[in-house]
């Protein structure tokens, strides 16, 4: 093949790709009068090209136009392509490198009107990503209940598994409390577990969502998981102050023997967590199932004074969260008093169950405080500065994961793991949370569960080297571990 033609190729291959980008482009921005000229020009430039060529012809990882235009939102772009396509239903299925299809695209984009076209073209509503994430996950994770609609009366499977779990967990996961309802209604399993065994009532507990748990209990939701840290999904909706939540679980059997379960962590009750969150009502709603001996020793109470019992409860959960902070800060007693009561800060430092903004910026401080002082190899006083960080905002997935690193430097594997789980409940699409689990079981010799770890941490990142090298050492170690055992006997 003559230098001639290798140039002529290389520069309609570029002249190609510069005349895609800009397609891209357009369809983005919604510049439909800008696609149009895009297109006569792509027409008029050699007799032999069809709109299709541009529209579904050219791609970039696997995306067509039609994935972008589905992406988009844009109705009057996607229709304008799809008007131009007479193949269009042979393409509504194509899926990009990591499994998107343009209805998947479309969901994301939250379109209803192209999802309902795209469903009229044949589109597969049960195919699934590289995660194993369908459109279903995406409408759940929006908390659009017409989107949803669209899917499910179109066939959805409703209880499939991706790698963070149903749709209920997802819609739960974002505190979409009415597509957690409507999935309720439409015969959700509400006690499917996602791929690491949680529930979705307990990732619904993490984020807060206060009345999707409460949907999800009242229709029959299982509360009496127990997860790292001895707790279960009352402890954390009380301190979250989830009143609704708390409500509906102190009505099932299991919620109400949940009362008396005390965490790894400070040993406190659900009643102890919503008094150290200044929680009135929802310690009022926790008493006539809790143990309140320790309160009554001190003081004996009459029925007629139950708010004195209240105020007396709330009081000790004040003075049991200034005992945490002293525990966990790395500042000497003595400066300890000066810090949070002088600042006058609310316990726990949140507004309807979520940190503050002034919070939030102040558990950044310590992240950085305890990242400086990982760095330094200070793994004790870096643990403290990240416990600080989650005082403030124990939602944030990074403080977990970072101080479980600290605690493997400190070598206590236990309570490493113990942050990594809470890590991936928080985050489970993250591959570093499925490392810092499979690190921490490594480190106590668990290496079937490492492996399995590592592994589901690779089905989302597949080219991380760190899980790959973990995998390795994991399957080796066991093997080694399996050897030496046959050897023994």
């Amino acid at each position: 093949m003559s230098e001639e033609h290798h140039l002529r190729s290389y520069h309609l291959a570029k002249e190609h790709q510069e005349l895609f980008s800009k397609a891209i482009k357009c369809c983005m921005e919604s510049r439909l009068s800008d696609l149009q000229e895009l297109l006569k020009d792509f027409l008029r430039r050699d007799p032999s090209h069809r709109a299709e060529d541009l529209f579904i012809g050219f791609e970039s990882e696997g995306r067509t136009l039609l994935h972008i235009a589905a992406s988009s939102g844009h109705y009057q772009i996607y229709q304008f392509l799809v008007d131009h396509c007479p193949s269009v239903r042979g393409f509504v299925n194509a899926a990009d490198h990591k499994g998107f299809t343009p209805l998947i695209n479309a969901t994301i984009g939250e379109s209803n009107d192209i999802v309902s076209s795209l469903i009229k073209l044949g589109a597969d509503v049960n195919w699934r990503n590289n995660d194993g994430a369908g459109a279903i996950h995406f409408a759940a994770s929006d908390g659009d209940v017409p989107r949803l609609k669209l899917l499910c009366d179109a066939g959805a499977d409703i209880d499939c598994i991706s790698s963070s779990g149903t749709a209920l967990h997802w819609a739960a996961s974002k505190a979409r409390s009415d597509a957690v309802k409507f999935l309720i209604e439409r015969n959700a399993d509400i006690n499917k577990l996602s791929r690491e065994g949680i529930p979705a009532v307990l990732v619904g507990s993490v984020a807060s969502c206060d009345m999707g748990v409460s949907y999800l209990v009242d229709a029959g939701a299982d509360v009496g998981a127990i997860v790292a840290g001895n707790l279960t999904a009352l402890h954390i909706c009380a301190e979250n102050g989830l009143v609704n939540a708390v409500e509906s679980i102190v009505r099932t059997e299991a919620g109400r023997k949940c009362c008396l379960i005390e965490t790894a962590d400070g040993g406190n009750t659900p009643l102890q967590l919503a008094a150290m969150s200044g929680s009135a009502d929802i310690v009022r709603l926790l008493l006539p199932y809790s143990d309140t001996s320790s309160y009554m020793r001190r003081e004996v109470y009459g029925p007629d004074e139950i708010d004195d019992l209240i105020g007396l409860i709330l009081k000790d959960g004040k003075e049991r969260l200034l005992d945490w902070e002293r525990t966990h800060s790395q500042l000497p007693p003595s400066e300890q008093k000066g810090t949070r009561d002088e600042q006058n800060m609310a316990p726990q430092h949140v507004e309807n169950g979520r940190p503050t903004s002034d919070a939030v910026a102040a558990a950044e401080l310590w992240k950085e405080k305890g990242n400086a002082l990982y760095r330094s190899r200070d793994f004790q006083a870096a643990v403290n500065a990240y416990s600080e960080a989650l005082l403030l905002n124990k939602f944030d997935a990074t403080y977990w994961s970072n101080r479980s690193l600290c605690y493997l430097g400190l070598d206590r594997p236990d309570e490493a793991l113990s942050d990594a789980e809470m890590c991936r409940l928080l985050k489970p699409d993250w591959s570093r949370a499925h490392y810092r689990v499979a690190a921490a079981r490594l480190a106590l010799h668990r290496f079937e569960d490492a492996a399995v770890a590592a592994f589901e941490g690779l089905k989302l990142d597949q080219d991380n080297r760190e899980l790959k090298t973990l995998l390795q050492t994991a399957v080796r170690r066991g093997q080694e571990e399996h050897k030496s055992k046959d050897r023994s006997n």
